[in-house]
């Protein structure tokens, strides 16, 4: 009775209110998370660059740097690819090019353009009314109608690399026998033989491929003069520039390694390689000026001057090779840049020089001669055609270097000179 009077009363005096279940509510949502938690199957998971992990929808929600790097290094991968294949590729073209180049040379190169030429020559000579110089040229004329030359070709080694970085030869013309020297000093040589003159100097790089050739098989002895290196970076800091601080006897380790190896690539039959003889040098030299003294004439302006020759009175120190104008044979820097080693022995009178143009040097002999001036060379005297030094061979010294010469078989009075291949890469 009190339990309804209380009820009933309570029912009139206020308003009725349900009762909220919240712990029931609780447990039913604790319930529903967790089977959530366990039905929802899992996320991918990859770690990134800084070794944390993250989940694989994080860059697709918030973008990064990441994935453009990695495209773009992808695609500077195969864009390194192309170029290399595109270089490859030109390599081949300039080394076929070459080939046909050579062949075009020696296939115009025949008897009746030489005759042709040697005309043109006679006929300019006789126009400076020089009879004796005529007389010469019409015999040299007559003798080129029946015989086949390669004049002025040039030599390439087949297959070579730019690593490899050959030099270039260019096939000397046949004179026979012709003087040299000055009109007090002249002296007559014969030339039976015939040969090609290296293009330039020895550069670095060409050095350099020989240094760090494994079957280089020499190792050079004690300087003796000047202590001056090759591989300091002041002397071969410009792989284009020619080798200096090289003495006679590196050069002509130089010789040895690199007709070792390439006498045969050569297209020709060569019958040996190394150090021009002073002769074989001077006729170069001249390029076909066979009475001037310097490659200029006396009263040539001096930038004139250094655009043929690189010495002490033009701006700029060493040069590459080639970075002047070529003489009349296309030989670069045979007056200036860097003196330049022969493999003839030093004679203080030039009238002891042999009459053979080889002039093959004697390997006791302690002195060498050096030519050609350098580009520290201020004077006239130190710059013509006919000056002439000696120096000790074991001598490294910043101003001088060398050029190698290839002799070919054969010779001017039998009239076979080197055979014709059956291509520039055979």
């Amino acid at each position: 009775m009190k339990r309804f009077a209380r009820f009933g009363r309570s029912s009139v005096a206020t308003r009725w209110r349900p009762r909220i279940p919240w712990a029931a509510l609780l447990r039913w949502g604790l319930s529903l998370l967790l089977a959530l938690v366990i039905v929802a199957p899992s996320r991918p998971v990859r770690t990134t660059a800084n070794g944390a992990n993250m989940p694989s929808w994080v860059p697709a929600l918030l973008p990064t740097k990441e994935g453009e790097l990695q495209a773009q290094l992808l695609q500077t991968s195969a864009d390194i690819k192309t170029l290399k294949d595109s270089l490859s590729a030109k390599e081949v073209q300039l080394q076929e090019a070459r080939v046909h180049v050579q062949e075009a040379q020696r296939n115009a190169l025949d008897a009746g353009q030489r005759a042709m030429r040697l005309q043109a020559e006679l006929d300019a000579v006789r126009l400076l009314v020089d009879p004796k110089q005529a007389a010469a040229m019409e015999q040299r004329a007559a003798e080129a109608k029946n015989q086949p030359v390669y004049d002025l070709a040039e030599l390439y080694v087949s297959g070579c690399t730019s690593k490899e970085a050959c030099p270039t030869f260019i096939v000397i013309p046949r004179v026979g026998t012709v003087t040299l020297g000055s009109d007090r000093e002249a002296i007559s040589v014969s030339f039976r033989h015939r040969f090609a003159m290296a293009r330039t100097e020895v550069t670095v790089a060409q050095w350099r491929a020989f240094w760090n050739a494994p079957d280089r098989d020499y190792q050079p002895t004690g300087m003796t003069i000047d202590p001056c290196r090759w591989d300091d970076p002041a002397m071969s800091g410009d792989e284009t520039a020619p080798i200096r601080c090289v003495s006679a006897v590196d050069a002509e380790a130089y010789a040895r390694w690199f007709a070792k190896r390439y006498a045969n690539r050569l297209g020709v039959k060569v019958e040996s390689i190394g150090l021009p003889s002073e002769a074989e040098w001077e006729l170069s030299a001249r390029g076909g000026l066979y009475t001037e003294p310097y490659l200029w004439k006396k009263d040539l302006p001096l930038p004139e001057r250094c655009l043929q020759s690189q010495f002490g009175k033009c701006s700029g120190g060493i040069r590459s090779v080639a970075g002047r104008r070529p003489n009349g044979y296309g030989l670069y820097d045979m007056i200036g840049n860097v003196n330049e080693w022969l493999a003839s022995p030093w004679r203080e009178n030039r009238a002891a020089i042999p009459s053979d143009a080889r002039d093959v040097f004697s390997p006791t002999a302690s002195m060498r001669v050096v030519r050609g001036g350098s580009y520290a060379s201020m004077t006239d005297d130190g710059l013509s055609l006919i000056a002439r030094s000696g120096s000790v061979k074991q001598r490294r010294d910043p101003y001088i270097g060398f050029r190698l010469v290839v002799r070919l078989v054969g010779t001017v009075d039998a009239g076979t000179p080197a055979a014709k291949p059956a291509s520039a890469g055979a």
